[in-house]
């Protein structure tokens, strides 16, 4: 029961930190672009990417109210797909900022940082 309420505060603080990584993936993407020719593949595989980036505090509480139900497996694949995806465009987000000499741990990052932490340990606690 533990990991499902997790879950579900996750991707409330997800949602209310307003960060997906769709944003930082579909940067990443034009920056590519801009080096090299995408080929149809290649696009998919951002519009996929982008896509599941996108929904990471609603796959966060989709797979908090599956755990609660005594479910495992999906929502632990939600909150890999989902908020691991999202993660990760935080991330390319984070670092940079972070190497400029910026804070951006602060005001609403903070709430996506705890998002995510929360949403990594659901999936952790969701296992057992």
């Amino acid at each position: 029961m533990g990991a499902g309420v997790l879950a579900i505060v996750a991707g409330i603080l997800l949602i209310a930190g307003q960060f997906t990584g769709a944003a930082r993936w579909a940067s990443l993407r034009d920056t590519f672009a801009g080096l090299v020719e995408i080929t149809p593949p290649v696009e998919m595989l951002f519009f996929v990417i982008i896509g599941i980036a996108s929904l990471g505090g609603v796959a966060a509480i989709v797979a908090g109210i599956l755990l609660l139900r005594g479910q495992s497996a999906l929502p632990r694949l939600l909150i890999l797909l989902g908020v691991g995806f999202g993660t990760l465009g935080f991330l390319l987000y984070i670092v940079p900022q972070a190497l400029g000499g910026r804070f951006p741990l602060i005001g609403e990052s903070i709430t996506v940082t705890a998002g995510i932490v929360l949403a990594l340990v659901a999936r952790s606690l969701g296992k057992r």
